[in-house]
């Protein structure tokens, strides 16, 4: 037992350490929010309604009343699915597989890493993984993301050996790639350019076979679900895809939008942008040297950097540190891999080399401010973004519930409000909504429209951001603010100020008497502004 515990200290050590952070977190977060359990997203919520309404109505929407393709992630809304099936509707189950996904991380890292002499370097490495990729803060979102860095980082190595040993392929390698590659797609759409890369790379060491077969088990997925999709009326990619990239009418206006979304994903993401640098900076290092270990590291890194300039270029960045977790995650696991061999390179084969020396310790030094910045704003926000979403969504979804439960509303954030309630929601940016998706891709979403649509719905009451309706895109006049939901510090949420909206006198007064009837439950950091 003790020889058990020392051979595995390490690793115990982390995961120690990982589980008391997050009892820490969760337990400001419940004093923050009246000992309420609360994500930081709103997106949580969407999984938990899809999930909710698939097996307690055999719906596969955010409400009970409609199919919507709402999720960017069908793993993640199925297996919550199955959980809620086996164990009930329940709050904590995405917050719990994401902490169990969290230590099978923390040991599948540790066994990888175990060839390490050093365990103070291992240390290192483990603890920047967990804490700058946000695997503890995405442990708090009850999100896709940790699985999607666990799936990504045994892919990488697994495709990294296949690449580079067409001969010594054995049937578990070939395996494990099979369902990674047709699992990858469905955790995450984006994760389709990591098996675009493989594929290209696979082409170049003509592996023709294993290249086709890679594509080909990538596509039918998302094939399968798109054609899904479109039998229910919807588009091929779910809503929250297609309305977040906008169609240009020419080639040349669309290589401009795809470079314009490079150059900002650059600048937004300064700790994904140094591990690159870093990671082209070993190839420099080892341009020359042929040694079967530094082939498979340089493998690794090609997968590694194509990959990433194909997210960078074609998908989002930022929020909540969460879309590009999977990169860094990978790229710190990387560059600790090949940092004991770039040392020893530089001090054998620079050792004269000044210019050399300065530009690594440079480098490094430049990676750990920007993944201690990193580590610390992912961590030190969860507990803002849980106390956003109680004081905005939660309240909100609460007060609906209780007041306007089978209602017909109109909104713009609906996860937690229709994970909470059984309301027939309209969705007015489009996610779940496909009249409103196809007016705003076809960019005549305007006043006439949303009048239209509130009309078709029968909408009772409407609850939105005005700044995300302005201009053109107003409520019509008859619909009348009666006030205004405010809270202070807002980091999360899509504004600070929500609006509430009726059509008529007798509606507004009814409105009226039931927030007074309600207020007394709000938290300090909410305000009520009446018009």
């Amino acid at each position: 037992m003790k020889i058990l515990l020392k051979k595995h200290s390490l690793t115990l050590t982390v995961i120690l350490l990982y589980l008391a952070l997050v009892i820490i977190i969760i337990l400001i977060t419940y004093r923050n929010n009246d000992n309420h359990f609360i994500y930081p997203l709103d997106d949580t919520y969407i999984h938990l309604a899809l999930a909710k309404n698939l097996i307690g109505h055999g719906v596969f929407g955010i409400s009970q009343y409609q199919f919507t393709a709402t999720s960017s992630s069908p793993v993640w809304s199925a297996i919550l699915s199955l959980m809620f099936y086996i164990g009930g509707t329940n709050d904590y189950l995405p917050f719990v597989l994401c902490v169990i996904l969290s230590l099978v991380l923390i040991t599948y890292i540790s066994i990888k890493l175990q060839y390490m002499n050093n365990d103070l370097l291992k240390f290192i490495i483990i603890i920047f993984a967990v804490l700058s990729s946000s695997v503890l803060s995405l442990t708090f979102t009850g999100l896709e993301h940790i699985l999607q860095s666990l799936f990504v980082i045994i892919y990488i190595f697994n495709s990294s050996n296949l690449i580079d040993d067409n001969k010594n392929q054995t049937k578990k390698q070939l395996t494990i790639f099979y369902i990674l590659t047709f699992l990858l797609p469905l955790i995450r759409y984006e994760s389709i350019f990591l098996i675009a890369v493989v594929s290209f790379l696979l082409l170049l060491k003509k592996n023709y076979i294993l290249c086709i077969k890679s594509a080909i088990i990538g596509i039918i997925p998302l094939t399968v679900l798109g054609i899904i999709y479109i039998i229910n009326g919807w588009y091929f990619f779910p809503n929250s895809i297609i309305l977040k990239t906008e169609i240009q009418s020419s080639f040349i206006s669309s290589l401009v939008k795809i470079g314009k979304s490079f150059i900002m994903n650059i600048y937004h993401v300064p700790h994904l942008d140094i591990l690159v640098i870093g990671c082209i900076f070993y190839l420099f290092l080892v341009k020359r040297n042929s040694d079967k270990n530094n082939v498979r590291r340089k493998t690794i890194i090609m997968i590694f950097l194509l990959t990433t300039l194909l997210h960078l270029a074609f998908a989002k960045t930022v929020w909540f540190f969460r879309y590009e977790a999977y990169l860094v995650f990978s790229g710190i696991i990387i560059l600790g891999i090949i940092l004991p061999d770039a040392y020893q390179i530089i001090f054998k084969n620079y050792s004269k080399n000044i210019k050399i020396k300065i530009f690594a310790v440079l480098i490094m030094t430049m990676i750990l401010i920007a993944l201690i910045n990193r580590a610390y704003k992912s961590n030190f926000y969860i507990i803002k973004a849980t106390h956003n979403i109680y004081c905005q969504q939660y309240q909100i979804a609460s007060f609906i519930h209780k007041y306007y439960n089978n209602d017909n509303v109109a909104l713009n954030d609906f996860g937690l409000i229709c994970y909470k309630s059984n309301i027939k929601p309209l969705d007015l940016q489009g996610l779940a909504n496909m009249d409103v998706a196809k007016f705003r891709i076809s960019k005549k979403f305007n006043t006439k429209i949303i009048d239209s649509l509130l009309n078709k719905d029968s909408i009772s009451l409407t609850i939105i951001y005005d700044s995300w309706f302005e201009d053109t895109c107003k409520l019509p006049q008859k619909w009348k603010r009666v006030f205004r939901w405010s809270m202070k510090d807002n980091y999360i949420c899509g504004d600070s100020i929500v609006s509430f909206y009726v059509r008529d006198s007798l509606k507004r007064i009814q409105l009226v008497n039931k927030l007074k009837e309600f207020s007394s439950k709000l938290p300090g950091d909410v305000k009520i502004f009446y018009e």
